[in-house]
Parts: structure tokens; C-alpha cells; sequence
């Protein structure tokens, strides 16, 4: 993405995708808020974990989902972990610091209070497009031909 830094073209992202590592998502994240140009994010089919963090860090207006797409968003999942309590300690508090700054983002992506989003992440929370776009992670539903067709008719068009 860096090398696309230009002011000549918006930045396109298809994201069909489980989620992965909450960190990389961040380091994508992060990338994306400092470009120059636009980064639109389109959910095909599944945004799931930090995939659905990318998406909602697409630019305000230019974040998108097909109408049978599928959002979810969730805390970060921690490994097991073993060794002396100090180690266990210290783990603990990195996965609460990525936590923190996970539910920051979505907050600021949404305009959702911070308390509401830390509340969502206790558990899964799946989303259709719709109630994606109502919840704030992307901003726009695409329509099927179809209803295209129809909805142009119906405006004299």
C-alpha cells in the first residue's frame, strides 16, 4: 500500500477473509490512515476478526459490503499460556493494552461510544451488511442488478 501513496488514485481493498492476527491488522490499519489517497473497503463475502477492522478503517463513505455479506467483530483471542506468574502477568496485560486499542478504533470508525463497543467484543457478534452499515463499519450496502434495475424504473430513469 505504501507504494500506491500517491495523490492520483484511490486505494481499492477487496476483503473476503476469517479475520488473523490482531496486530498485523493494526501495522494494515495504521497504513491505511496515513496514505494520501483514499482507501476504499469492500466486504465480498466475509469480514471476520481484524478483517473486520480493516474494513471498518476504510475512508468514511468509502467502506462497502454486497448485500450477502457477512460482518463480525470479537475481542482479541489469547493462546494458552504457562509459566511463572510474572510471565502470565505480563501477557495478560498486552492482551488487555490490544484489547483497549482494538475497541478504540472500532469506536472511532463507527462514532460508537467506547463503552458500547467494548461491550460488543465480549462475544461474537455477527452483522449482515445492513446491520453493518446501521452498526457504522461500513457506510454503503451495494445492490443486486436487479434492484437496481427496479429502483432506477421506478425514478423515471
Amino acid at each position: 500500500m505504501l507504494f500506491l501513496n500517491t495523490d492520483d488514485d484511490d486505494i481499492v481493498m477487496y476483503i473476503n477473509s476469517p479475520g488473523g492476527e490482531a496486530r498485523s491488522a493494526i501495522t494494515i490499519y495504521d497504513t491505511m490512515t496515513t496514505l494520501v489517497p483514499d482507501v476504499y473497503t469492500i466486504v465480498t463475502g466475509l469480514a471476520a476478526s481484524s478483517a473486520s477492522l480493516i474494513l471498518a478503517g476504510g475512508t468514511i463513505g468509502s467502506r462497502v459490503a454486497f448485500p450477502n455479506a457477512r460482518i463480525m467483530i470479537h475481542q482479541p483471542v489469547a493462546g494458552p499460556f504457562s509459566g511463572p506468574p510474572h510471565i502470565l502477568a505480563s501477557e495478560a496485560g498486552g492482551m488487555l493494552e490490544l484489547r483497549n486499542t482494538i475497541a478504540s478504533i472500532y469506536a472511532k470508525n463507527t462514532r460508537k461510544p467506547l463503552s458500547v463497543i467494548q461491550r460488543d467484543l465480549e462475544r461474537e457478534k455477527y452483522m449482515s451488511a445492513t446491520e453493518a452499515q446501521a452498526y457504522g463499519i461500513i457506510d454503503h450496502v451495494t445492490k443486486h442488478k436487479e434492484e437496481e434495475k427496479a429502483s432506477n424504473k421506478g425514478r423515471g430513469l
